[in-house]
């Protein structure tokens, strides 16, 4: 149950963390006069036919390196203008582009308005003419992949498989639709690359979720990032992480969209928005994902005439999966206070089946299963303080519940057949486990940025979170069962960001404070007790030569605190372990990226990333322990190269690619470890070479002008790698095969994209996949996937 202590540890801190954002606005406040001191402007604010506002929208002065972006209420600012005559470029992407002159006297301002007309040409020249969200992301020196959902909704199951396409990266989990998975990122894994919703930490918002689990609504794009990560945006992330940016639009919308697939697999998803008025948004998202998930793999059984083992071709016959979801945010635009205001409630229940542990036994689970939900409350707010100064801060209240079923006494075969009894009862333990397990949440992240001069920039995020676990389990004696004991953590990361771009260079420079307290149990010191505090920092460095030529390089010294999960368990298959270390990491990144001027026949681009990652402490699952938990391996160094590229043979024809080499090898073991003989060897579950390609062709539709169609292919290569530690002896059932997936679809949209009809083939030549720790992926599987679009009805 949430206690008085439990507020008031949040008070506590939350006061401490305003404390010091309040401090750094008072000393603001005394450069406030500065933000007018300026010798001429323009200002003005931008929106559709409709008079909707357009937030996003690209304003540059052609030739000086000067710009803005207008904000929620499509308002845009541009100070600093010399006297004299200038040409002004208003663009954003679906929208016809708009080149305007003017003049500017010493000291004037000027305002220019403007209304934008949707475009009729197709979006691949829209985006030619002005710069996405995504590639302004990209443009930073900090290091992001951005990928907008609407290019890849057609071709996906759930976020891993758009995330799949990017260089360096490699989603990891246990094989089936809403099973646990891990982000693997430039070889640093498990929570070591982490995942935010708008900013604020997943494992907070949804503790018993994972990326894979988030319904494709209400999505705008994914920042993956690589290197630093930005101070608004990370809190303990290391050197890797995703940002989930949600979807908000201004108008009437609609889009709906049905999936059904391979294993009885049906996805349902709508995202809606109803503008009540010109200054307010309400937005409905809903979800449904099912799954029997009862695909074939290659299974042991033993012969209970003969007692003698043999291989089968079986099918999962209990991994079934549900997700339920529904999402509600009233925005409140312009009022008197705030420029911006989110109130949001969401919902999901979910439910799975599981059929294995971490790894694939002789033995499967039969009867073992989990159900739970997570309600949300989340509140944002922004406020603009003059021309300089933007504030934001975000509240989100969480509660889960978890509950788990693992009571029967059957031992079951992977054919599916009842083997025998088990009087002690259980297949994940030897004892039975009837448990629900409780998770409140409290996440708030404050973010002020001050603009100092056109050139230099200042950023400070506070992020305070706070997690209590509490629970039952009715098949364990009160005195013996760890969740009616306190297990609570609390974090707080607090960063201070510099920014400096003067003409072709731009530069950030940051540190980090890191402060946890934790509360808790393990099954060896039954009580633990730590807090701890530390500091970080990273800089990070980008050299445009040419306007297709840059130079892009990057230090951290990163500090990740184990969440939850990895301290306390999961209540199920992983167990806890309150002695973990915070890991900590030197990482280098160093960048080069060149591409084909603008208006050549055949646009190209090319680049090559070489990254050195120094960690202390990694925190991993072993799948080795008898109950799997998480443990530190003491020294872990990756050295590694990716590349990305892209080369458009003919209008509509695209090839791109990436592929990643690295070396990940341990170099010091825990303290007493005598298996030295691990020193120099590959660390597990790690491969050392993937490759990603895709041949796409997108143009104009067969039956009406107005319509499109695109067909794929994409082929990823992962090389052989180990699944567990090995020495210097080599055996063969340590290591996972090289594995071949060729997928293929097409899409086609009609009426102005108002349907859209979408038929996948997933490993389309039906090879052996296996995930974590050799878990096999399914054959040959398929989707087809209608969608509709309604916009400003």
């Amino acid at each position: 149950m949430l206690t008085f202590a439990f507020f008031r540890t949040i008070l506590n801190n939350w006061i401490l963390g305003k404390a010091v954002s309040i401090c750094f606005c008072i000393i603001l406040s005394g450069h406030l006069s500065l933000a007018f001191d300026y010798e001429g402007g323009i200002t003005g604010k931008v929106t559709d036919e409709q008079q909707n506002t357009l937030p996003g929208v690209n304003i540059v002065i052609q030739g000086t390196g000067k710009g803005a972006i207008t904000d929620v209420k499509g308002e845009y600012f541009i100070n600093n203008l010399d006297k004299g005559t200038y040409v002004l470029e208003v663009s954003f992407v679906g929208f016809e582009k708009i080149v305007k002159s003017f003049s500017i006297k010493d000291g004037q301002t000027i305002k220019f308005d403007f209304s934008l007309k949707q475009s009729t040409q197709e979006l691949a020249e829209v985006i030619v003419q002005g710069k996405s969200e995504s590639q302004l992301k990209e443009e930073q020196p900090i290091q992001v992949e951005s990928i907008r959902l609407k290019t890849v909704a057609n071709q996906i199951k759930d976020l891993s498989g758009a995330l799949l396409t990017l260089p360096g990266v490699r989603v990891q989990s246990s094989g089936s639709l809403g099973d646990r998975a891990d982000i693997s990122l430039n070889g640093l894994t498990g929570q070591a690359v982490r995942t935010y919703i708008d900013g604020l930490p997943f494992e907070f918002l949804y503790p018993s979720l994972y990326i894979n689990n988030i319904p494709l609504v209400n999505i705008r794009r994914l920042d993956v990032y690589k290197g630093v990560v930005p101070v608004d945006v990370g809190t303990d992330a290391m050197a890797g992480a995703i940002n989930v940016v949600p979807d908000y639009r201004n108008r009437n919308f609609l889009d709906a969209f049905y999936s059904y697939g391979s294993f009885n697999t049906h996805q349902l998803g709508v995202n809606s928005g109803f503008a009540l008025n010109e200054k307010a948004i309400l937005q409905v998202n809903t979800a449904y994902n099912y799954s029997d998930n009862n695909y074939e793999i290659d299974a042991e059984i033993v012969d209970q005439q003969t007692g003698r083992t043999r291989s089968i071709r079986a099918e999962r016959f209990h991994d079934a999966y549900e997700l339920k979801y529904v999402d509600l945010s009233l925005i409140l635009l312009g009022n008197r206070v705030f420029d911006f205001v989110k109130v949001g409630l969401n919902y999901s229940d979910y439910f799975k089946e599981v059929n294995n542990n971490v790894t694939i036994g002789r033995i499967p689970w039969g009867k073992y299963e989990y159900d739970g939900n997570i309600g949300v409350v989340n509140l944002s707010l922004e406020k603009q303080v003059g021309s300089a100064l933007e504030i934001r801060s975000q509240f989100a209240y969480s509660h889960s519940t978890l509950n788990t079923v693992d009571t029967t006494s059957r031992v079951y075969s992977w054919d599916g057949s009842i083997v025998q009894e088990n009087d002690e009862r259980g297949e994940f333990q030897d004892n039975p486990v009837l448990s629900e397990r409780n998770n409140d949440n409290f996440i708030n992240r404050t973010t002020l940025k001050y603009q100092l001069s056109e050139n230099d920039e200042v950023l400070l995020s506070n992020v305070y979170a706070y997690q209590d676990i509490f629970g039952r389990d009715l098949e364990k004696e009160p005195v013996n069962d760890l969740l009616t004991f306190p297990q609570s953590i609390r974090k707080n990361v607090t960063g201070l960001q510099y920014t400096r771009k003067v003409g072709k260079y731009t530069f950030n420079a940051a540190g980090k404070f890191y402060d946890y307290a934790l509360e808790g149990v393990d099954l060896r010191n039954f009580s633990v007790s730590e807090k701890d505090n530390d500091l970080g920092f990273y800089g990070a460095f980008k050299y445009d030569i040419k306007d297709n030529l840059f130079i892009r390089t990057s230090y951290e010294k990163g500090i990740r605190i184990p969440n939850a999960g990895e301290f306390f368990g999961n209540g199920t298959t992983i167990t806890p372990n309150g002695g973990l270390e915070p890991e900590k990491s030197d990482n280098v990144n160093l960048e080069f990226g060149i591409s084909s001027k603008d208006g050549v026949s055949i646009p190209w681009g090319i680049e090559i990333n070489g990254f050195y990652r120094d960690q202390e402490n990694l925190i991993q699952l072993s799948a080795a322990e008898v109950l799997p938990k998480y443990l530190n391996q003491q020294g872990v160094r990756t050295v590694g190269v990716e590349t990305e590229f892209f080369i458009e043979i003919f209008k509509g024809l695209r090839y791109n690619g990436n592929l990643t080499g690295l070396s990940q090898t341990i170099t010091a073991l825990n303290v007493g470890s005598s298996n030295d003989d691990l020193i120099g060897t590959p660390n597990p579950n790690t491969p050392d070479f993937l490759v990603f390609n895709e041949l796409a062709y997108t143009n104009q539709g067969i039956i009406r002008s107005d319509d499109e169609y695109r067909v794929y292919f994409q082929y990823y290569y992962v090389e052989t790698f180990n699944h567990i530690q090995v020495g210097s002896v080599f055996n063969p059932d340590n290591w996972v095969p090289t594995q071949h997936r060729v997928n293929a679809g097409i899409s086609y949209a009609l009426m102005d994209g108002k349907f859209s009809i979408a038929a996948n083939v997933f490993n389309l030549l039906n090879n052996d996949l296996f995930d974590n720790f050799n878990v096999p992926r399914p054959g040959r599987n398929y989707n087809v996937r209608l969608g509709y679009r309604l916009n400003n009805f």
